[in-house]
Order: C-alpha cells, then sequence, then structure tokens
C-alpha cells in the first residue's frame, strides 16, 4: 500500500451495478493527477453511512485528503483504504 495525499480535483462520482456501488475521484498528488475508487457492497443502504465510502462520495472539489492506496487484483486502478478529509476533518 502506498500513502497518498493531495487535493481533490473532480467531484466524486458515484457508479451502481446490483448489488455494488463505486465511487470514483481525481486527487493531485506529488506524482501528478491520479484516478482512485472506493467500492461497496450495497445490501444494507446504512452500512454506507459514517463509512469510507461515503467519506468518499461526499467530499468536494479542492478538499485536502489522504489514504491508503493498492491496486486491485479484480478490478483495474487504485482501490481506497483508511479515508479522510483533512479538508473538514472526517
Amino acid at each position: 500500500m502506498e500513502k497518498i495525499r493531495g487535493k481533490l480535483i473532480s467531484t466524486p462520482v458515484v457508479l451502481k451495478d446490483g448489488y455494488t456501488a463505486i465511487v470514483l475521484i481525481m486527487v493531485e498528488t506529488q506524482k501528478g493527477c491520479q484516478e482512485f475508487y472506493k467500492d461497496s457492497t450495497i445490501t444494507e443502504i446504512t452500512k454506507l453511512i459514517n463509512s469510507d465510502f461515503s467519506k468518499v462520495a461526499l467530499s468536494a472539489v479542492g478538499d485536502m485528503v489522504e489514504f491508503d492506496a493498492e491496486t486491485s487484483l479484480c478490478l483495474p486502478g487504485k482501490r481506497i483504504w483508511h479515508f479522510k478529509n483533512i479538508t473538514h476533518n472526517f
């Protein structure tokens, strides 16, 4: 895993397919602009509230964020773990 810290430069986009939801974000890091995602099953909507998924989805352009990211074996790109919005302290 690598620690990512940077500024959100896109509005989070949530995509839903069956019982899975994915939120996509673009972050400006020291390595340039990079795309990341957080996925979640949505069998119980209440489990999304106050979760890493909701923290990513509720962040806004310009927010400073920090999280761990790892390359996924089942999906392309880098998956978000332990998300923190530094700007709004959530």
